[in-house]
C-alpha cells in the first residue's frame, strides 16, 4: 500500500470560570472535528462534525458522589465511503448530513473539583461514539452513563432514529462506550428497528498527559440500510440475509473497525481503519448465533483507510 499522509483537524472549546481553580458545576463545551482519510491508497474521504454540550453537576454527598445530566446538539457532514453514506456511485447524493441531539445521565464517584487535578489525565465524556465531536470531559473517577441519541438525516432513504447509549468509566483510565438501537441493555432506549447506526462500541485507554500517547481507542461500528418490515419478513421466513426491494437501501450497509492513537501534548493523532471485513463483523456473528437475518455489507468490499491528525483541545478550561 502506498504511504499517504492526510490531515485530520479537530478542536474543542470549553469555557471556564477563570477567576479560580475550581471546576464550575455548570459544564459548557463546544467542539469541531474536520476529518480526512484515504481509502485503498487513493480515495479521499472526509467528515466534519460540530457539537455543543451542556451539563450540570449535582452533588449527592460531600465525598464526591453525584450525578451529571448532559445534553448535546450537533451536526455531521461526510461524503461517500464514510460510515453512514450510500456507497453506490450512481446514487443521487454524494454528500450526507446528520443532525443529532442527545440526553445522557451520568452517575459517578470521587468527582474532581480542581482544574489542576484534571490536567494529569484527559478523559472524554462520550455521549455517542468516537466519530462525533465530544466537547466535555468526564470529571468522575468512576462513572456509569445511560443516554439517548436522536439522529435526523434529510436523505429520502433515511428516517429519524433513536439510539441508546451506555458508558462505563473505570478509574479515569479505561472506558467502554456502547450504542445500539436495541439489543442488550439498550432495548428500552433505542427504537428497536435494527437500522442505520444499529450498533457499535468504543474501547478507550486514557494515559497520563506526561506520556507521548495520551489516548488509545479501538472501535467497531455497524451501519445498515432499512426498509419497513424487511427485517421482520426475513426473520419469519428464516432467511439468512435481508432482501431489500428498494435497491438504494442496500448501498448503506457498512461495518468499520478503527484503531486510533492521540497525543494531546503534540496536537497529533493517527488511525488505521478496516471496512467490511466479513469475518470481523460483530453484528453478523451475534445475528448468526441467534438465527437472525444479517445485513450483507459487500457493496464496496474490503478496504483499508489510514490517517494522521492535527488536534487542538482546550481541556484545561473545563468548567
Amino acid at each position: 500500500m502506498k504511504y499517504i499522509t492526510f490531515l485530520f483537524i479537530a478542536f474543542g472549546i470549553q469555557i471556564n470560570n477563570a477567576q479560580n481553580n475550581t471546576i464550575d458545576n455548570l459544564r459548557l463545551g463546544f467542539g469541531v472535528t474536520l476529518t480526512a482519510e484515504i481509502q485503498n491508497g487513493y480515495h479521499l474521504k472526509f467528515r466534519a462534525s460540530a457539537a455543543g454540550g451542556i451539563g450540570q453537576y449535582l452533588a449527592v454527598n460531600n465525598n464526591g458522589f453525584g450525578a451529571l445530566p448532559t445534553t448535546h446538539l450537533g451536526i455531521m457532514v461526510y461524503n461517500r465511503g464514510i460510515l453512514g453514506s450510500q456507497l453506490d456511485k450512481e446514487y443521487k447524493n454524494s454528500v450526507f448530513l446528520d443532525f443529532f441531539a442527545d440526553a445522557t445521565f451520568t452517575v459517578g464517584g470521587k468527582n474532581i473539583t480542581e482544574i489542576n487535578r484534571l490536567e494529569d489525565r484527559l478523559v472524554t465524556l462520550y455521549h455517542f461514539a468516537d466519530f462525533t465531536a465530544n466537547p466535555l470531559q468526564n470529571t468522575f473517577k468512576h462513572s456509569l452513563s445511560f443516554g439517548l441519541n436522536l439522529i435526523l438525516n434529510p436523505d429520502k432513504n433515511r428516517e429519524a432514529q433513536m439510539v441508546g447509549f451506555f458508558n462505563l468509566n473505570v478509574a479515569r483510565t479505561a472506558q467502554i462506550s456502547y450504542y445500539n438501537d436495541g439489543g442488550p441493555v439498550l432495548n428500552l432506549l433505542g427504537d428497536g428497528k435494527d437500522r442505520y447506526y444499529t450498533g457499535g462500541f468504543v474501547l478507550s485507554a486514557h494515559l497520563k498527559t506526561q506520556t507521548y500517547i495520551n489516548l488509545i481507542e479501538l472501535s467497531f461500528h455497524k451501519f445498515t440500510g432499512w426498509q419497513p418490515l424487511a427485517f421482520d419478513a426475513s426473520d419469519k421466513l428464516q432467511l439468512d440475509h435481508i432482501p431489500y426491494k428498494n435497491k438504494d437501501v442496500f448501498g448503506f450497509n457498512q461495518q468499520q473497525w478503527k484503531l486510533a492513537v492521540h497525543s494531546f501534548n503534540h496536537n497529533f493523532s493517527a488511525y488505521v481503519s478496516a471496512y467490511d471485513v466479513n469475518v470481523w463483523d460483530v453484528q453478523d456473528i451475534l445475528h448468526f448465533s441467534r438465527d437472525n437475518p444479517y445485513h450483507p455489507d459487500y457493496f464496496y468490499g474490503f478496504r483499508i483507510a489510514i490517517g494522521g491528525a492535527y488536534e487542538s483541545f482546550n481541556y484545561k478550561n473545563q468548567l
